[in-house]
């Protein structure tokens, strides 16, 4: 059988010797203690169950030393070697007896024999209530069945009949008499009762002033197989029976925990709504700045060069659009062609100054339709918003959508669009701008009338930059036709021109008395040579580097080939709208690249900044209030908590009693806090939502809209969640270093 060897064990409380140099060897039979109140028979017992801890002496189990300083060691030796029967019967609130019974059933798979004792013990009838419910002789009898079910080595009993009458406590001593001498288990028992104590007793030991001043052995003590003792750190709870304590202990603290529930989710509630509000301030000021001032739009033409210094609207080329698309800093890009276009409707007719080409897509049907604007934004591609300015002009009066208005650019044939909404945004400019797709535009501009060009010599215009000693040549083009070559060849390729003696002269500059004539080109064919071996440049709707293939009869024109002929008759945009994506991209655009090659312009950046300033003081009151919830909520939660965990160190001394490990504890008290978080993250997040419900609508014509983010929102519940938690495990930790009795004495 497994022994208890007590050496030299004292304990001091408070300046008082309770216990005095206790040398005491415990192992099978029933062992009684007597004595006076306050001779220390409880802080023996207690001690002997790794309650309480000696101040002086060691403790030994089988030869091997129990230093119950160390927590580890204190809860496995309970857990696996000791049960106890307290006074009051310690059994757990707030779950029922039969659910006391089964957290140590489920331990050791005894649930047949926990039947039968509990017939035994007359607590069938009481098993379904709860703990807190039963009568004090029942409860001391389920938790003697809790003892001899938990099959430990030791049983201590402190005082085990003093709320039985005496027919129960008869029972209690035969029970425990018959688990010490069928079973062989070591039984200690504090009791006053000195008559039943001498009829069961197989061992009485007598204490005075912490002092054993009588050991009298009555019988002799039957030896079992000796119970090898674990190194475990203390039984594991099943995480259903953790759960368990946990939902039965929030049940018997509603109100409490229900104001920790409401607290937890109005302070996550109005989180969330400093966020939204913060989130609708910044919308605001993106709205603003992106969709009034629009301080996202860079407008660029191409940078004017020695090439084109004569020119206006140089257009954008393929290899343009796709550098720009490669940046990747624009959210969209548009392209506008060289028109004007007037719009005609009910007989009268107007210009489209303030024309703006859109795509239908939701970028542009969020920005546009974020101001105030009469109708919907265009689906199709016939459709249009109608500035109020010309819908006053054309029907005098801004009521006309579903009107049909014509579109002119005076070369190609009329457009009909239908008015599908009217612009009543007036801009800084004082203007209301029109809408329409950017495929219309360019119905219009299908091909480019090339009939003129400018030719340039590319070395005289790379070595000047003084734009002085270059000048272009005017001429007009025609594709290829049956003119006369009086030397060379027809162009062939998109890099070959053929010119006149016109422009021959005049890019060799030649004075009248020195040109070159058909009659006398040939006495001039070495400066022809030279000529047609230099590269020149040639604009006709773009830019192109050819030389010279054929020189043709005096019309004033260059020939061109039918490759090249495309080329320029193809329609370029002369502008482009890009919208950039981001804020750091509209802050550094002067530094990037693309602002080097080509001109650009960004209208309003310079108003941005107050429209941020003015929000800027939203977000810092918002900020401070929030910082200032959190504050308060940290104190209260705090608050609410230890009060929950202080009020629940009963239950917490009755766990460690039976062996619960300070692990299974934390675990109990984490399970119970997160369910009481889960659920006020679940309620604030319905009230948020209610509350944002019932806010966009008052606010539905404002520019302010309340919008719930999932993962702000998650991110503070997790916060707040770990708030409780730690609050809980501090209070837990503080519960840690009571002593376990102190904790029993709670109640």
């Amino acid at each position: 059988m497994n022994k208890l060897c007590l050496s030299g064990v004292s304990r001091i409380i408070n300046g008082n010797t309770i216990l005095d140099d206790i040398n005491l060897t415990i192992g099978g039979g029933v062992t009684v203690i007597c004595g006076t109140s306050g001779a220390g028979k409880s802080t023996l017992l207690n001690i002997i169950g790794a309650l309480d801890k000696p101040d002086k002496g060691t403790i030994t189990c089988n030869g091997k030393t129990l230093n119950l300083s160390d927590d580890n060691v204190a809860d496995g030796f309970r857990a696996e070697m000791v049960s106890f029967v307290f006074q009051d019967g310690n059994l757990l609130s707030g779950i029922t007896v039969r659910e006391n019974l089964e957290i140590i059933t489920r331990l050791n798979g005894v649930s047949k024999e926990c039947d039968e004792l509990a017939e035994r013990f007359r607590i069938s009838s009481i098993l379904d209530h709860k703990s807190e419910t039963v009568s004090g002789g029942e409860r001391q009898r389920a938790s003697i069945v809790r003892a001899l079910l938990k099959n430990a080595d030791f049983i201590l009993a402190d005082e085990p009949t003093g709320s039985l009458d005496e027919e129960n406590s008869i029972t209690v001593f035969e029970a425990l008499s018959e688990c010490a001498r069928k079973y062989g288990r070591s039984v200690v028992i504090v009791t006053h009762d000195t008559e039943l104590a001498s009829r069961y007793a197989d061992r009485i030991i007598t204490l005075s002033d912490g002092r054993i001043v009588n050991d009298v052995i009555s019988s002799d003590i039957h030896e079992t197989a000796t119970k090898k003792a674990s190194d475990t750190n203390g039984f594991a709870l099943s995480f259903r029976d953790k759960c368990l304590i946990a939902r039965k202990a929030f049940s018997s603290e509603k109100k409490r925990m229900n104001t920790l529930i409401f607290i937890t989710a109005l302070t996550l509630a109005t989180l969330g709504l400093c966020y939204a509000f913060w989130g609708s301030g910044s919308r605001i000021a993106d709205s603003v700045n992106n969709n009034y001032l629009e301080t996202d739009l860079v407008e660029a033409v191409k940078r004017s060069d020695n090439v084109t210094r004569y020119l206006i609207n140089i257009p954008f080329n393929e290899d343009d659009m796709n550098y720009i698309s490669q940046e990747g800093i624009c959210s969209e890009v548009v392209g506008y062609y060289p028109i004007t276009l007037t719009v005609t409707g009910s007989s009268k007719v107007c210009e489209l100054p303030n024309l703006r080409f859109i795509k239908l897509d939701d970028f542009f049907n969020d920005r546009i339709m974020s101001n105030d604007i009469e109708g919907s934004f265009p689906k199709k591609e016939n459709e249009m918003i109608l500035g109020s300015y010309e819908a006053l002009t054309l029907f005098g009066t801004d009521d006309c959508i579903g009107r049909t208005v014509s579109l002119n650019s005076g070369s190609k044939e009329a457009y009909e669009a239908i008015v599908c909404g009217v612009n009543k945004t007036v801009n800084l400019d004082g203007n209301t701008y029109s809408y329409i797709s950017s495929d219309v535009s360019y119905n219009f501009v299908e091909t480019f009338d090339s009939k003129n060009a400018i030719i340039e010599i590319k070395s005289k215009v790379d070595e000047n930059t003084s734009n002085v000693s270059s000048m272009g040549i005017p001429a007009g083009v025609e594709v290829y036709s049956n003119q006369d070559i009086l030397f060379g060849s027809f162009p062939a390729n998109k890099n070959e021109i053929a010119v006149d003696l016109i422009l021959v002269n005049a890019l060799l500059s030649k004075k009248p008395s020195e040109h070159i004539t058909a009659d006398n080109l040939k006495d001039n064919m070495k400066e022809i040579s030279e000529l047609m071996d230099t590269e020149l440049y040639f604009y006709s709707n773009d830019v192109y580097t050819v030389r010279i293939c054929g020189i043709c009869n005096e019309n004033g024109k260059v020939l061109i080939s039918e490759g090249l002929g495309i080329d320029v008759s193809r329609a370029l945009p002369s502008k482009l709208e890009m919208y950039l994506k981001d804020k750091s991209t509209i802050e550094n655009f002067e530094n990037m690249v693309i602002n080097t090659k080509y001109s650009c312009l960004m209208k309003y950046k310079h108003i941005a900044a107050s429209v941020g300033s003015k929000t800027s003081s939203l977000v810092v009151v918002l900020l401070v209030l929030t910082l200032i919830m959190l504050v308060i909520t940290a104190i209260v939660i705090n608050s609410l908590v230890s009060l929950s965990v202080e009020s629940n160190k009963y239950q917490t001394g009755v766990l460690r009693a039976l062996g619960g490990s300070r692990r299974n504890i934390g675990e109990i008290y984490t399970i119970r806090y997160a369910g009481a978080s889960i659920i006020a993250a679940v309620a604030a997040a319905l009230l948020f939502m209610l509350i944002s419900y019932i806010g966009n609508v008052i606010l539905a014509k404002e520019m302010i809209k309340l919008k719930f983010s999932p993962i702000a929102f998650a991110l503070m519940a997790v916060g707040c969640i770990l708030m409780i938690l730690i609050a809980a495990l501090i209070s837990v930790r503080r519960t840690y270093k009571l002593n376990i009795t102190d904790c029993l004495k709670s109640r």
